[in-house]
């Protein structure tokens, strides 16, 4: 008799409990239907440059979210295309979740590099344009309550420019006089800048070998700005002594003979551009040329 009045007791006890789960989930349900659930307000911000050179452009694009819902919502995961001139040129995905607090903001912060090796290889049509304009698709998916997954488009368009190595070569080699122990001559290198800034030319080493021999090799220190889409000329006098670089040269000057060189060195530069810190130019140029009257 106590048993089967202790089994009674422990079956109200449940039943009590079921009865209390299935009111409150009834409540919860209810408490939801009439919860107005809202879609996030998604917005993305400027895309920052982060680190900007010759060979690459890092960017950052901060995507804002904001939950307007009194019950927090989950960011599943987020997809981007990163278009250039209209164009394809980089796809992602990233699955990592997060959660936005009721009534809360979050930002997410999306990487993007763009590598202009890569980018001319793949858009060979692009490769003389002075910047590009690009355009950045996202999606994101969220899990919302009642509604659940949910996808929002977002876009954000911008312009990137490209810069441009500058160019250092030979120009000219003009004799001014030659006489039977040596000869002053003018040396002339052009460096070119095909950027749509000005760059700074701080500093010039050079290395100038002809037929093999070496006639020239210094340091240019002056500073000389070359405005953008501009070039400037550098001239080195030059004496040559022909008991040190050999009879040849007095041979190859006086016919005029066309010339075999080597132009090598480094030049230091300085960009009028904030993002882009001073940068170090190596050049290595080979080729022939004629000597011409000063």
């Amino acid at each position: 008799m106590k048993r089967t009045t202790k089994f009674l007791g422990i079956q109200t006890i449940i039943i009590i409990v079921f009865s209390l789960l299935l009111v409150s989930c009834t409540e919860f349900l209810k408490m939801l239907q009439e919860t107005t659930i809202e879609k996030p307000n998604v917005q993305p911000k400027k895309i920052e440059i982060t680190d900007f050179n010759f060979n690459t452009a890092d960017m950052l694009l901060n995507v804002a979210i904001n939950n307007p819902n009194s019950l927090g919502i989950d960011l599943q995961s987020y997809g981007y295309d990163l278009l250039i001139e209209g164009a394809s040129f980089l796809k992602g995905r990233q699955d990592q979740g997060l959660h936005i607090e009721a009534n809360g903001q979050s930002i997410i912060a999306v990487p993007f590099t763009i590598t202009y090796k890569d980018l001319f290889e793949t858009f060979k049509n692009l490769k003389n344009k002075d910047s590009l304009n690009y355009q950045v698709d996202m999606d994101l998916s969220f899990e919302l309550p009642i509604l659940g997954t949910l996808s929002i488009p977002v876009s954000k368009t911008d312009n990137l420019m490209v810069p441009r190595l500058p160019d250092v070569k030979l120009h000219t080699i003009q004799l001014d006089k030659i006489g039977f122990t040596g000869a002053d001559l003018a040396v002339k290198i052009k460096v070119n800048n095909e950027n749509p800034f000005s760059v700074l030319l701080d500093k010039l080493d050079y290395d100038l070998t002809i037929n093999g021999a070496r006639w020239a090799d210094g340091r240019i220190t002056e500073d000389i700005q070359i405005d953008k889409k501009g070039d400037s000329m550098l001239e080195i006098p030059l004496s040559l002594n022909f008991f040190e670089i050999g009879r040849s040269a007095y041979q190859l000057l006086s016919n005029r003979s066309e010339l075999n060189y080597t132009l090598q060195g480094n030049a230091d530069f300085k960009s009028s551009l904030p993002m882009l810190d001073a940068f170090k130019l190596p050049f290595n140029k080979k080729g022939s040329i004629n000597v011409t009257d000063k």
